[in-house]
């Protein structure tokens, strides 16, 4: 017997707006997701996203962002003060990491208020890319408690 990985529904996006979605993708109430699909005009439910999968994402866990960049060695090149600028940047803006590293114009912002140079913001995209999935557990398990020096092993198990 296989899984029902279907789902239709609504949800609140970056800017607070209530967007309709339907399609392959195994979500729950509360969860913090990227939809990926096309945008189409549905005759029954109007304009929504067909979804063909989803992802786990970190949303605006502003914290966890910071103690994970203070602790994970992928990131060693930020360290704690550039941490905090980064997370003080997303903040004030209410912005989702992942969509800031999409965006040339947001990194340019990013770098000016952080006061990083591009080589650092450079590293961070590539080691947020290279790393994604795994770096996006990390955060999450921060956020539900997780000691930062207890990642490591606990992502290996």
């Amino acid at each position: 017997m296989g899984v029902n990985n279907w789902r239709a529904g609504r949800l609140i996006d970056g800017n607070g707006d209530q967007v309709k979605f339907a399609g392959a993708c195994l979500v729950k109430t509360g969860d913090t997701v990227r939809l990926h699909g096309e945008w189409e005009d549905n005759e029954q439910w109007g304009r929504q996203l067909r979804v063909t999968f989803a992802t786990a994402a970190i949303g605006r866990n502003y914290d966890s962002i910071r103690k994970l960049f203070e602790s994970d060695e992928s990131f060693r090149q930020i360290g704690p003060k550039r941490a905090q600028y980064i997370v003080d940047f997303l903040r004030t803006r209410s912005l989702d990491l992942e969509d800031v590293l999409e965006s040339d114009d947001l990194l340019e912002a990013l770098r000016v208020a952080a006061k990083l140079p591009s080589e650092a913001i450079e590293h961070l995209v590539k080691s947020w890319s290279e790393k994604r999935e795994e770096n996006v557990a990390k955060a999450n398990l921060i956020a539900l408690g997780v000691p930062a020096k207890s990642l490591e092993p606990v992502w290996k198990a």
